[in-house]
């Protein structure tokens, strides 16, 4: 089997894609700084700290990413009035989990405000469920205007719209592919990236029917094509773009089969969306 099969039909690949190209928007959107300082956040300006010895570091980073696969991986199987409370919780768990490893691997008193810094962001997300409001949480206004969906929603339409464009690209219409995705069962998930979807109109199948889906797989392409999207996801699509466009002598077969791939990612994705109720 030729090396684009291997690609396309490897989900474990597509997957490695999704975490690789996710942490270098994130590091890369940090570094790039944007927020006018002379340093820009993310660049280190210090290059010396007291760590513990590498097999203490390798033991605790071991610890945190077993902790971390477990809490990210449990499934949130509560009713949405409370779903997004067990959400904010699950975050203060993995703040205290980082914290526990920089307490663990970093020896200097450099780690404190770091430490503090984690443990500030973990209480301001954890009063939020005791209705207690703060600035770094709060939505500032942009004035009037269409308002950008969050950045969730984003990343899970960047999968549709990956698979929408190895349909394109396999010959198929622009409505037949947006409805092949549209009109599948298993794809049912995929609603909960629709602009303004609640828990409510989704429990309710006609609020957001097969029409406004196909519709909206449409739309979103064409914001992604636009370079209309959120900047960290904005930056992440070419990359999709760059695999499907560097291999054109791919069959239809295996277009159709890497779309598959990316819609199952998708789903994955919107899954794990929370809306409000």
């Amino acid at each position: 089997m030729h090396a684009i099969e291997d690609y396309y039909c490897d989900s474990k690949t597509i997957g490695a894609l999704a975490v690789d190209d996710l942490l270098g928007g994130l590091i890369g959107g940090a570094v790039s700084g944007g927020q006018g300082a002379t340093t820009p956040i993310g660049v280190p300006t210090e290059i010396s700290a007291i760590v513990a010895s590498p097999e203490e570091i390798a033991d605790a980073a071991a610890a945190l990413f077993l902790r971390l696969r477990h809490v990210v991986n449990v499934e949130n199987t509560a009713p949405p009035e409370v779903a997004i409370k067990q959400e904010r919780e699950r975050a203060a768990v993995v703040f205290a989990a980082i914290n526990r490893f920089i307490g663990t691997a970093w020896h200097d008193p450099g780690r404190l405000e770091v430490q503090r810094y984690f443990l500030l962001l973990s209480c301001h997300m954890l009063q939020r469920n005791d209705g207690v409001s703060h600035p770094l949480m709060n939505v500032s206004s942009t004035g009037k205007g269409k308002k950008t969906d969050a950045y969730e929603l984003w990343d899970g339409r960047r999968w549709v719209c990956a698979a929408y464009e190895c349909y394109l690209r396999s010959g198929m219409s622009r409505h037949a592919a947006a409805e092949r995705i549209a009109k599948d069962r298993e794809n049912r998930p995929l609603r909960r990236l629709v602009h303004k979807a609640t828990e409510t109109k989704l429990r309710k199948p006609g609020n957001i029917d097969d029409a406004k889906m196909a519709a909206s797989v449409i739309s979103w392409h064409k914001e992604f094509r636009d370079n209309n999207v959120p900047d960290l996801v904005r930056q992440l699509w070419p990359a999709i773009i760059e695999i499907i466009e560097g291999h054109q002598a791919t069959t239809p077969e295996l277009l159709r089969s890497f779309a598959v791939e990316c819609v199952k990612l998708a789903r994955k994705t919107a899954a794990k969306v929370a809306l409000p109720t």
